[in-house]
This record gives C-alpha cells, structure tokens and sequence, in this order.
C-alpha cells in the first residue's frame, strides 16, 4: 500500500476545502490566466473585481481603484511587523479613500464583505511560484480573498517523523519563507500547518500559534462550514494592540476553532 504523503495531504485538504465552497486553481493555471509579475502576491483581477462590485453605487473609479492597490503595495516587507499589523487594520476596520473628484466626500473601503449577501471572491491557490530576493518559493497552498492572500498553508507527512514533520512545516514558514518571500506575509491573517495528523495555525510575524484537534476538522467544523463565518472567525477574532517590552512580538490574539 502506498504510504500517505505530502502531496497526497495536499489533495486532500483541497478536497475537503472545495466541498465547503472555496474554488480551487492551480498556480501554474492561475499564472497563465493572469499577468501576474513573478513576485507578485496579490490578485490584482479579482481585487479590482471585488472593489468595483461593492462600490458601484458610489461611482468609484478605475482611477480610485488603482490608489487602493497602490496604497496596498507600498506596504514594505523589509518592515513586516509594522506592515502586517497595519493591513490587519484596514482588513479589519477598513479604511477612508480621497475621492478622484475633491467635491465628493472621502469613500469609506472595506477589503472584505462580512454582510451575509457575501459578495467576496474565494480562490484556493496550491503550488504557486513566487520569486524572491535571492530564490523562489512555492508554498503549498494559500486561501485568496478578493486578491488577498489571507491564509497560507503548509504540509508535511506524519509518516516522514525525522524528514519532514510539522515542525519542519513551521520552520519552512517562519524561516525560508519569511526570509525569502517576505512579501507574502505582509498580507498574511493567518498561517496552517499539518501532517494530517498534528495540526496548529497561527501569524507568522508574531510567532504565536494555537492547536485544533484534527484535519477532519476543516470540513465539519462550524466555524469552516460556512464561508462568510470563517471570516468572522479569521478577523472579528483579532484583538490587536502595540508591543510593549513583556512581549515584543504580540500583535494579536486568536481564539481556538470552536469558537462557534
């Protein structure tokens, strides 16, 4: 019998995710579709897509939409805390734009639909090449929303347990990862790890990470069920505030997958 691997995991977990609504693509797919830079992170397409739909009735602009995007991606990796800490806010609070036209009132933005109409865009993204400073990476799986690459995820075989367990998951990410493609976490609201067996996610800029009981969990679990209550979860469930000297490296909280 063959053994369960990685890439057995992988298809798995895009199984269980494509039965809860999320529709999936491949990297190599979604780089021919669109024209992506290799560096590029977001999904520019489905982020104009999104912003144009919300904010039809507001008359927003071609013009509007590009200064959303640009004040995205001035957001630097070189400062990834600061960075990361500050795109949680406008994911979470949302943000105010200056009109093209200077007699209309400043146009109040949210990146994500949290109403239950959930207009958002889903798009569950595996193997993706993405260049970095000196190499590339190819991660093996990242949740977009709207363009946003939210959640990235990580697999590793429970059967390799000296080769390639879940800790060396946590290492591909908060180390290789975060040193040569640091512009994916400026993005980031939250990370999965799994060997299918051990399971545990968390934000890679602060290092804090929380255990969920099993695999099976993604496609049972409530907070998973639905989409537009998996938002909640990722992002009502943020309590954000500065580091202070006891703990330099806070910046959220994060409840435990049965909240709901």
């Amino acid at each position: 019998m063959k053994k369960f691997d990685e890439a057995q995991l992988e298809a798995a977990i895009i199984q269980l995710l494509e039965q809860q609504g999320y529709p999936y693509v491949s990297g190599v797919a979604l780089t021919e579709q669109t024209s992506r830079a290799p560096e590029a992170v977001l999904i520019e397409d489905d982020l104009r897509a999104f912003l144009a739909g919300q904010y039809k009735a507001d008359g927003i602009t071609d013009a509007e939409i590009d200064a959303v995007i640009r004040q995205l991606q001035m957001l630097p990796a070189s400062d990834l805390y600061d960075s990361n800490k500050q795109f949680c806010e406008w994911l979470s609070d949302g943000f105010l734009l200056k009109r093209e036209d200077p007699k209309q009132k400043d146009l109040y933005i949210q990146l994500l639909d949290f109403s239950s109409s959930d207009q958002n865009i889903y798009k569950l993204v595996n193997q993706l090449k993405i260049e970095g400073r000196e190499t590339h990476r190819i991660p093996d799986g990242i949740l977009y929303v709207n363009g946003l690459p939210l959640v990235v995820f990580e697999f590793k075989s429970a059967i390799k347990e000296d080769e390639a367990n879940i800790h060396h998951a946590y290492v591909q990410l908060t180390t290789r990862y975060r040193r040569d493609i640091p512009q994916l976490f400026v993005y980031n609201a939250l990370c999965v790890i799994s060997d299918g067996v051990n399971n545990k996610m968390g934000v890679l800029p602060c290092f804090k990470w929380v255990v969920f009981n099993d695999v099976r969990q993604w496609g049972t679990s409530p907070s998973l069920q639905d989409e537009s209550r998996s938002l909640s979860y990722i992002f009502h469930g943020f309590e954000s505030h500065k580091p202070d000297s006891s703990n330099s490296e806070s910046c959220c909280s994060l409840p435990l997958l049965d909240r709901y």
